[in-house]
């Protein structure tokens, strides 16, 4: 009897079993949700790694051996429509983790409080309940959790500050949820990989440069934030070596961007646009040795703006964007990108400078890709010369905006379009020339089998009424 009366208090002061905590997630099952319509669908998990091998029940009757650090995927297919319950005997089992399918729900992070995963990759699943002080103890060299159709949410960096990600990436998660990331808590990562970006308003943001100096990352996204506190000065960066930089559609914040911090990168992809007032010295000397793949810089507001061709002639981009920029110095020759084979170059809406612009520098650019050609600058100091379509066979959309072309100018672009009319390859091409620009001349009508005014190129053009023509075109004038 004493020792009954003994063990009944140890149990109460918890020594005992009788009231010894259940933990969530120790040893318990994973279990997921698939919603599918109609017969025959299949569903996939991504990926599902265990330390050991494991029977998951599909929830109709299906079993799948699941075999020990498996990283493949693993597919269902339901004969019919309806909602299932997918179970893994136990959780703690897991150390990879991927849905991807919109199928799958019902997700939550609760049963996996005792798993030690490191891959962790959760995109477009409905209904699920995510919540980072669960994953506290996690150890992930991946993380990635976006563009979650609906669920509850709670994100806090501060339940991460031990982790030591290699890839970590928040995006576009759903109002609703609540969000709290800084940077500071992260100073003592070394990631290669880091978004932030279009995140919903009502969390809090504090992101500053000054925390990630230490940081190499060969990827760095931060764009289309909401209103928090955002410092970000490229000083902090010098060191780094990014393979993709991207900045860009920030609402507030301090900024102090200089491309003389960055003349040591070498990045594939480089964007800075659509950014607030702040402090941006920019520029192309500073990049003559980079040799990107696509490069972007649009819609600034302020700051100082020196670019010129001459500095990215070794270049071979395949995407090139110049557009929407405040007054600075530009210095653009098409002969200057002769040896570029682009797929997308554009020079749109551009203040005053020197725009020495002629088609027959772009005459070898690509035979194989869609290509689009803007130009549409505001004050041109040097005439425009697209009249030789000669070798551009990829050509998708020409737009000539503001440019004040002449009607003998307009009408020399039409002629050569119309020209050169059977050797383009898209199926659906554009061409846009109005604005500043003079109307063409003459009545648009057709005219074979020799058109000879602006306006019935621009018809045949459409309408491929004379022979030898080739894809009609959706043509735009004054």
């Amino acid at each position: 009897m004493p020792r009954l009366i003994l063990a009944f208090f140890l149990s109460i002061l918890g020594y005992g079993q009788i009231m010894s905590p259940i933990v969530a997630g120790s040893g318990g099952a994973f279990t997921l949700t698939a919603t599918t319509v109609g017969s025959s669908k299949t569903v996939t998990i991504t990926r599902l790694t265990l330390n050991g091998a494991a029977t998951l029940n599909w929830g109709d009757g299906s079993t799948t051996v699941i075999t020990s650090q498996n990283t493949g995927a693993w597919t269902h297919v339901y004969a019919t429509g309806g909602t299932y319950t997918i179970k893994l005997p136990n959780a703690r089992m897991i150390v990879g983790l991927q849905l991807s399918d919109a199928q799958l729900g019902g997700m939550n992070t609760n049963q996996l409080r005792s798993s030690s995963i490191n891959y962790f990759y959760v995109t477009a699943i409905t209904g699920s309940t995510i919540r980072s002080a669960d994953m506290s103890a996690w150890r992930p060299a991946t993380w990635q959790l976006y563009s979650m159709l609906t669920g509850t949410y709670t994100i806090s960096s501060a339940d991460m500050s031990a982790w030591r990600p290699t890839t970590w990436e928040l995006v576009s998660m759903p109002t609703g949820g609540t969000y709290t990331i800084s940077s500071a808590d992260m100073s003592a990562w070394r990631p290669t990989t880091w978004y932030l970006a279009s995140m919903p308003t009502g969390g809090t943001y504090t992101i500053s440069s000054a925390d990630m100096s230490s940081w190499r990352p060969t990827t760095w996204y931060l764009y289309s934030m909401p209103t928090g506190t955002y410092t970000i000065s490229s000083s902090d960066m010098s060191s780094w070596r990014p393979a993709t930089w991207d900045l860009y559609s920030m609402l507030t914040g301090t900024y102090t961007i200089s491309s003389s911090d960055m003349s040591a990168w070498r990045p594939t992809t480089w964007e800075l646009v659509s950014m607030p007032t702040g402090t941006y010295t920019i520029s192309s000397s500073d990049m003559s040795s980079w040799r990107p793949t696509a490069w972007y810089l649009i819609s600034m507001l302020t700051g100082t703006y020196t670019i010129s061709s001459s500095d990215i002639s070794a270049w071979r981009p395949t995407t090139w964007e110049l557009a929407s920029m405040p007054t600075g110095t530009y210095t653009i020759s098409s002969s200057d990108m002769s040896s570029w084979r682009p797929a997308t170059w554009y020079l749109i809406s551009m203040p005053t400078g020197t725009y020495t612009i002629s088609s027959s520098d772009m005459s070898a650019w690509t035979t194989t890709q869609t290509l689009n050609l803007y130009a549409n600058v505001g004050q041109v100091t040097t005439i425009n010369s697209y009249t030789n379509f000669t070798g551009l066979v990829a050509l998708h959309n020409l737009q000539l905006q503001n440019n004040a072309l002449t009607q003998a100018q307009v009408n020399a672009v039409l002629q050569g379009l119309w020209t050169a009319r059977a050797s383009f390859t898209y199926a659906t091409p554009l061409l846009t020339i109005n604005g500043t620009n003079a109307a063409p001349s003459g009545i648009y009508q057709t005219n074979c089998p020799t058109p000879a005014t602006g306006k019935e190129w621009a018809y045949d053009l459409v309408h491929e009424t004379c022979t030898g023509g080739g894809y009609p075109w959706t043509v735009t004038t004054n």
